[in-house]
């Protein structure tokens, strides 16, 4: 990389305190029918990603819920959609990282498997959505972010060429793909994805905790 021209943006685990709730939506539901979780599923939730935690949910067979998995998948994704239009916070720092990137001139693509609805409401409800000069949801798109050609395409519409292009993000499938790219991957820590971190260290080119450590890159002339 020469100079930084843009950064890809992650939404879900990286600005936005959201994955959890993906993790945790099978459990509202379960409490809103008052039913108790199984010890079989208590045992197993640990390190579980959203959609495995509603399988599980549907291989546990919960006495009293009487619901297939697309039923499951439905109320939660409805729940969720919910809860970004007016509960899920932004992750301490993403303002101020968002705000020091838009202050040098650095050009943000704000890049996303959430619908493209819901990730434009939820942007603007935290006044940073006309910080991203481009928003994309690969949702219902033939290419996803384990695919090198999203991050070309994505650079070529910013005008700036991959390899002058960094993804922020927390996912261990995304930062291959970038990376394959040309784009540097700079992997943000999020609880979720713990059981990956090992891997995500050995592979990306940067590794932060906290995104105050990515604004204190970018303040270094980065």
């Amino acid at each position: 990389m020469q100079k930084l021209q843009a950064v890809f943006v992650d939404m879900d685990g990286t600005i936005l305190e959201s994955e959890v709730l993906w993790r945790q939506a099978p459990l509202r539901l379960l409490a809103e029918k008052g039913l108790v979780m199984p010890h079989e599923m208590f045992l197993r939730m640990p390190g579980l990603r959203g959609l495995s935690a509603i399988r599980l949910l549907t291989q546990c067979h919960v006495e009293g819920l009487d619901m297939t998995y697309e039923e499951i998948l439905n109320w939660c994704v409805q729940d969720m959609q919910r809860l970004y239009r007016t509960t899920i916070a932004l992750k301490p720092g993403a303002r101020e990282l968002l705000a020091c990137l838009a202050d040098r001139g650095i050009s943000m693509a704000l890049v996303t498997a959430t619908n493209i609805d819901t990730t434009r409401a939820t942007l603007s409800r935290h006044g940073v959505l006309d910080m991203f000069q481009l928003v994309h949801s690969t949702d219902g798109q033939a290419l996803n972010k384990a695919h090198p050609a999203l991050f070309e395409q994505l650079a070529a519409q910013l005008g700036v060429s991959v390899r002058d292009c960094a993804l922020l993000d927390d996912s261990l499938y995304a930062l291959c793909g970038a990376q394959e790219a040309g784009c540097a991957a700079w992997a943000i820590e999020d609880i979720v994805q713990l059981p990956d971190k090992a891997r995500i260290h050995r592979m990306a080119d940067r590794y932060f905790t906290h995104l105050d450590q990515v604004r204190a890159l970018v303040e270094a002339g980065m």
